[in-house]
């Protein structure tokens, strides 16, 4: 109740905010991208395989098994696409999987440490040596991590303060010399996989919080474009991924329900998901789950909370658009024939730049 009537209050003070006029960046030397480089700031939504690199040596087998780019999906994600779509001619991602918002990582359910790490988003800045040029792009995605398991470690994990660290963050980043930035909302986090092994109530509270703090995102969004020298986007991604799951044929997917895989309790030991249609058994004793061969195409989630590298596709060619849409840094592609669907069927990309809506 408490979520619902800050969410209502919140929502009647927001109005649409339009993007502040800032110089557009340099075109000289980007190699035919709008930007030169992307550099990505979060958790596991972006991570491309840092908290891998550094500590997979702790985890368990089954990690490099079902997660083979050390991203956790089944494949690149969104910010790797982004470059393939020519939006930066390259890629700098500091994202660390189990990313709070704050200075620390949430590492227990991964197995190897029981404490904090240090890899949360205000230390990802911490660790950024240099600045960030006016012809770079900055992308930032974090949150979800704070209201799934904030708590456990008695953190403060209330909308206002997650949302008031990302402020925070993004700030930080404008003073680096950030003229470019995106900041990514959560999707509704009561429609993931997780939410349907929770209790209603739980469920329920998950998608009340993402919606307040993507409200309040919002809203501190609209003051920090009038206090930074930067233009700031908002990508949209609670209703990019609400469309998707309550649609899945539009986007090529025929499942957005089931995990292809399930995380055991010890946060690491991955294995097929066995109510899943993305399994085939091999065949093989039913004791011995890790010989089932996973097919995850036309399925939009690859665990419990991640897209499938198919939809982080999905995810990266919206965010184009809604940079085309929004002229964002001048940029020149989006909005344009996309036939790598799953079900090969042709994707008309569309933004509409008076209303920020969007189609496929």
């Amino acid at each position: 109740m408490q979520y619902r009537r800050l969410l209502n209050a919140v929502l009647a003070s927001v109005t649409a905010a339009t993007i502040g006029t800032v110089g557009s960046p340099a075109r000289a030397d980007h190699g035919g991208a709008t930007f030169d480089t992307l550099y990505v700031f979060g958790d596991s939504s972006s991570d491309n395989g840092n908290l891998f690199a550094e500590y997979g040596s702790l985890m368990h087998p089954t990690f490099g098994l079902y997660y083979p780019t050390g991203a956790f999906s089944n494949g690149p994600v969104w910010g790797d696409y982004l470059v393939d779509l020519g939006v930066a001619a390259a890629l700098d991602n500091r994202a660390y999987a189990g990313a709070l918002t704050g200075s620390y990582g949430e590492p227990a359910r991964m197995g190897f440490e029981t404490g904090l790490l240090p890899t949360g988003l205000q230390t990802q800045i911490d660790n950024f040596a240099g600045g960030i040029g006016g012809g770079d792009l900055v992308g930032v995605w974090a949150g979800f991590n704070d209201y799934l398991f904030g708590a456990q470690f008695g953190l403060d994990n209330a909308p206002a303060t997650v949302v008031g660290n990302i402020a925070a963050a993004i700030a930080r980043l404008g003073g680096l010399g950030a003229k470019h930035i995106l900041v990514f909302q959560l999707p509704d986090l009561s429609r993931v996989p997780l939410a349907s092994f929770l209790e209603p109530a739980q469920a329920r509270q998950l998608g009340s919080a993402s919606a307040v703090h993507n409200a309040l995102l919002s809203a501190r969004i609209s003051t920090l474009r009038r206090q930074l020298d930067a233009e700031i986007i908002v990508i949209d991604i609670f209703a990019v991924m609400s469309q998707i799951v309550g649609h899945p044929n539009r986007f090529g997917f025929t499942n957005a329900t089931d995990s292809c895989l399930l995380v055991l309790a010890d946060g690491q030991t991955a294995i097929p998901n066995p109510f899943s249609p993305c399994v085939v058994s091999d065949g093989g004793t039913p004791d011995n789950p890790f010989d089932d061969l996973l097919v995850p195409a036309g399925f939009v989630f690859w665990d419990l909370l991640h897209p499938t590298t198919a939809a982080h596709r999905v995810l990266a060619d919206f965010t184009a658009a809604t940079l085309a849409s929004k002229a964002f840094g001048s940029a020149t592609y989006g909005s344009a024939i996309d036939d790598r669907t799953g079900s090969g069927v042709a994707v008309s990309m569309c933004v509409d730049p008076a209303d920020g809506m969007w189609c496929y």
